[in-house]
């Protein structure tokens, strides 16, 4: 019975996971599969209540800086020279969420090849990282912010080099 007739405010901001709209679907099928909360999902992405930031291929750095791609177009973040959530809520008349979920991390390493190189790409993401929560946090002290875990790859050394047609290995 938690949150027996409350309903929920949430943007997921991710990558292609989050834009294929299969875990913001998941989301909405636990509410209305008979849990007592109800949930809205927010963002400027996505189709009917199915709503988030997913883009395909963005990483932490994309969300954090003056990025813009051929497929998603600018960084909805990016307002002024600067990550500005508050901005981003205002400009797409987006109601303060009550939770914001961040699924990203798994392109910001993909390219490397050593535990090393990862580990210096993963430190320079986590302090971006702290700049997108600064802002979320700056457009409101209340929002709680959840970080998802990036799915783990494949078993197999090569399923994801040969569904994407990619030299890529786990």
């Amino acid at each position: 019975s938690a949150g027996n007739g409350l309903t929920k405010k949430v943007l997921v901001i991710g990558d292609s996971l989050v834009n294929a709209g299969i875990i913001t679907q998941s989301m909405l099928d636990i509410v209305t599969g008979g849990d007592v909360m109800g949930l809205t999902l927010l963002g400027t992405r996505g189709s009917g209540g199915n709503k988030h930031e997913g883009r395909g291929g963005w990483t932490i750095a994309g969300y954090t800086s003056n990025y813009s791609d051929g497929t998603y177009g600018a960084n909805p973040f990016w307002k002024a020279g600067a990550v500005n959530f508050g901005q981003y809520l205002t400009d797409n008349s987006i109601a303060t969420p009550d939770w914001v979920f961040i699924h990203l991390g798994i392109n910001d390493c993909f390219s490397q090849t050593d535990d090393t190189a990862c580990s210096i790409v993963a430190d320079s993401a986590f302090a971006k990282l702290d700049v997108l929560i600064a802002s979320i946090k700056a457009a409101d002290a209340n929002v709680k912010i959840g970080l998802m875990i990036p799915s783990p790859p494949s078993a197999d050394q090569d399923s994801f080099g040969l569904s994407e047609a990619l030299g890529a290995t786990r």
